[in-house]
Parts: structure tokens; C-alpha cells; sequence
């Protein structure tokens, strides 16, 4: 598959979960707030993996062309999803399920300025950067030392948000008993 092409996909993947996202908290009292932190990390895991693939195989070949124009472009889209990325993991921080639950019209308007975000990031890479790749493929080797580890990121923030719903149905913990086996007791 060409580069760009799986690139638009993926994009047309991250405007369908906004959307649904949209949706959830569209409604004046609080949605099923289970169902909130599943969409809230198939979003992050969706971002995630995008910005993997993305900072491979569109990011690095950009950095690395001899026209200044393309390397400006992409450097400039980078910082706008690294200000995006770091209003996203204070976002996940702020809005615990506590804080959804008693705060709801104020999280409603923070989902939607972060889906307005992302939208426009997903535009603005579409109009500027995807010209300068059109009708290439897949470069290289798929992550080099030194690459940035946004799966890891992903990973880390899913955590927050699943850690953020233990408010209402806490995990269990494991305890180590006497005779050396591990039993499940929840808290």
C-alpha cells in the first residue's frame, strides 16, 4: 500500500472516532461513562499509532529533503502536534471520571476544542505536507534509535484514562499470601 494512501485512511479513521466522540458527550447529563473511557482510548491508541507510522514514513522523509519549503512544513506541523499532544496528556490528566461526572458542560467544551484541534491538524497535514510525498511509498526500516516512541506515549496515556475511571470500579490488586501463590482481592 502507498504511504499516502494509508495515511488518508487513518485520518479518515481519527475524523470517524472524533465524530463518535462528539456524539457521546453530546447529550446534557453525563454519557455511560464505561463507554467514555473505551472511546477515549481507542482515540489515543488511533493517535498514537498514526503519529508512529506518521513520524517514520512522512516526518522523517520531509526532514530529511533538500528543499528548506518541505522541511519548514513539516517542522512546523511537528510542533503543532507536539502543542496538541501536551494539551491532550493535560487534558486526560484534568478530566479523571470524578471530575467528568461533576463537571460535565465543562468537559463536553474540552472534548470538542480537542476534536477542533485534531481536525485542523489532520487538515492542515492533508493541504501541505501530503503534496510533498504524493505517489511515494513506505521508506526503510520502520523505527531507528532515537525515533520518537509515540506507542509508548500512547500506551502511557491509555493508562491515565483506565486509572482515572478506578474512581467508580476500583481494579483489583494482587497481594502476595503466605504460601507463596497470588491471589486476587479487590479493594
Amino acid at each position: 500500500m502507498m504511504m499516502l494512501t494509508r495515511l488518508l485512511r487513518e485520518h479518515d479513521k481519527l475524523r470517524t472516532i472524533g465524530a463518535d466522540l462528539a456524539v457521546l458527550v453530546s447529550s446534557s447529563e453525563p454519557c455511560d461513562l464505561d463507554e467514555l473511557v473505551q472511546k477515549r482510548c481507542e482515540m489515543t491508541r488511533m493517535v498514537h499509532q498514526h503519529l508512529a507510522y506518521e513520524e517514520r514514513q512522512l516526518f522523517r522523509r520531509l526532514r530529511n529533503d533538500p528543499d528548506p519549503a518541505s522541511r519548514r512544513a513539516v517542522d512546523d506541523c511537528a510542533t503543532g502536534i507536539e502543542q496538541l499532544h501536551v494539551a491532550y496528556k493535560a487534558h486526560v490528566a484534568m478530566w479523571t471520571v470524578k471530575e467528568i461526572a461533576a463537571r460535565w458542560p465543562d468537559f463536553q467544551k474540552a472534548v470538542k476544542m480537542l476534536i477542533i484541534g485534531m481536525r485542523m491538524k489532520l487538515d492542515r497535514e492533508e493541504r501541505e505536507l501530503f503534496p510533498l510525498v504524493a505517489e511515494t511509498t513506505e521508506v526503510g526500516p520502520r523505527w531507528l534509535p532515537g525515533t520518537r516512541n509515540w506507542a509508548g506515549d500512547g500506551i502511557e496515556i491509555q493508562s491515565a484514562i483506565r486509572r482515572s475511571s478506578a474512581v467508580r470500579d476500583p481494579a483489583p490488586s494482587f497481594i502476595h499470601t503466605t504460601s507463596l501463590k497470588i491471589s486476587r482481592q479487590t479493594t
